[in-house]
């Protein structure tokens, strides 16, 4: 239930009543805030299949703290459930779909939620995020520094934003499904809000990583949490609490996969999400303008070292080269290292028909070089006789020399449409500084998607694909794969 204006209490007045209900319950040394209903939940389990279409696995670890607020401490209000959806929630939902703004340091706001919504001994969840879908949610410095209410409301109301609730706690739950399930949303960059049962006084005092709830649970209260990320091989969930940077392991705790039934009581999400396989199915407020009908931007990529052995054929012998397991700022690196003057090549497949393929290389000496573009690509894929409809680049008759110790970079765009002013683009690229997806980022702006949204894949050592998985609101779409190939004397 929303108070009206006259209703709304002051910081003082808010102050007095906190103070006067820690004195009057200090059994209760910190608030924790989450009710939940009694109502019984009849609809049926809907759950995310580990694999996506094609067949390709998740990953076996999956983080989201790089676009978490500093962990806020809610102290003695019972206000974790604003403190989940709003600070933690909306802050990282946001800060994944927009990762080159700094959202994080200026985090959206739980006390608007707590001084618009009265909260005694606590609130459901969909109280709460009913509110955020009516009326929004302001950052922190409108909430402090704005002083004309409508000016507020007005902020708060363009960042509404809808929910859905994913699981609520019930006894024909299958529970290895819904690990997998909450997996596959955290993959998709998507934080969790889950309720869960605590003891309060033990819980309270957790300083340390990991989280080991007791044996047998009784007498607990329920309390409000945000899951940013999990690691198969450790076999646990990564939760981002609301009591400040001196709880657990910096205001994060780790939650063990075989604890996770028996303190589960809820599970949320901030935007709508269709049911079926994890990433082209995802809809939220905060990308209403993405275009459903794009098809996906995808590619497969071997480099190849190209050495001459028959003096007869024109063509090189290309020998694949491995990769790092992991890409860092979307680039894979090369295993092996290689002396100066060595050459390669770069074999593509599975580019849509309708998709455009760029690709350049930038070596140490800061040396911008195209090595194809969709007009100069589309007259050798007309001439392809390869059973496995492989492009190579630069063709099968030349190969790409890297002239100087240190990195190479081979560049590749794939865009869904031409890249107008290409050679200027190149110009601003050289002149940019930083890392090359950095530099990518600045050129290209909006229209390049970034890393979250993109599956980066390996089929084995030699092999990388990539897999747009959510659009983002832009004409123009572009996702970028590095190799980095480091040479020696």
């Amino acid at each position: 239930m929303s108070i009206t204006h006259n209703e709304k209490k002051t910081p003082l007045q808010a102050l007095f009543y906190i103070s006067i209900w820690a004195i009057l319950c200090p059994f209760s040394a910190y608030g924790q805030g989450l009710i939940t209903s009694n109502a019984v939940d009849t609809t049926p389990p809907q759950y995310f299949e580990l694999l996506e279409k094609g067949g390709t696995s998740l990953p076996t670890k999956v983080s989201l703290r790089q676009y978490c607020p500093k962990p806020a401490d809610q102290g003695y209000g019972n206000t974790c459930v604003a403190f989940a959806c709003g600070h933690a929630a909306m802050t990282i939902t946001k800060q994944a779909q927009l990762p080159k703004k700094n959202i994080k340091d200026n985090p959206y706001s739980a006390e608007y939620i707590y001084r618009n919504i009265y909260i005694s001994k606590g609130i459901e969840f969909d109280t709460v995020l009913n509110f955020m879908k009516r009326k929004g949610i302001c950052r922190v410095d409108k909430f402090k520094n704005l002083t004309d209410e409508r000016k507020l409301m007005a902020e708060a109301e363009q960042n509404k934003i809808d929910w859905d609730k994913l699981f609520t706690k019930r006894k024909d739950l299958d529970y290895v499904k819904v690990l997998n399930t909450l997996k596959n949303v955290i993959a998709d960059s998507f934080p969790i809000i889950l309720g869960v049962n605590i003891i309060n006084k033990d819980f309270q005092k957790l300083r340390q990583m990991k989280w080991e709830p007791l044996v047998k649970i009784k007498d607990t209260l329920k309390h409000a949490m945000v899951i940013v990320g999990y690691d198969d091989n450790t076999k646990t969930f990564d939760l981002m609490n609301s009591r400040g940077i001196g709880w657990g392991n910096g205001g994060f705790i780790q939650l063990a996969y075989a604890d996770f039934e028996r303190v589960f009581e809820s599970a949320y999400i901030l935007g709508k999400r269709k049911y079926g396989s994890r990433g082209d199915n995802i809809t939220d407020s905060l990308s209403s303008t993405i275009d459903s009908t794009r098809t996906a931007l995808t590619g497969t990529f071997q480099l190849k070292k190209a050495v001459k052995i028959d003096t007869s054929s024109p063509n090189f012998h290309a020998q694949p080269l491995q990769f790092s397991e992991k890409p860092t700022e979307s680039a894979y690196e090369t295993k092996e290292r290689f002396p100066v003057n060595s050459q390669f090549q770069l074999h593509v497949r599975d580019i849509p028909e309708d998709k455009k393929l760029y690709v350049f290389s930038f070596d140490e000496a800061g040396v911008v070089t195209v090595h194809g573009q969709p007009d100069t690509l589309l007259e050798q894929k007309k001439q392809l006789i390869s059973v496995d409809n492989v492009l190579i680049i630069p063709s099968p008759k030349t190969a790409i020399g890297v002239k100087y110790r240190g990195k190479d970079q081979f560049i590749m765009l794939i865009s869904d449409s031409i890249i107008t002013n290409f050679n200027q683009q190149l110009d601003a690229f050289r002149a940019k500084k930083g890392t090359a997806q950095a530099r990518l980022e600045a050129v290209f702006g909006d229209a390049l998607l970034p890393t979250t949204a993109i599956d980066y894949l390996k089929s084995d050592d030699t092999t990388m694909s990539i897999k747009s998985r959510v659009w983002r609101p832009a004409k123009q779409g572009i996702v970028s794969i590095i190799l980095d190939i480091r040479t020696v004397n």
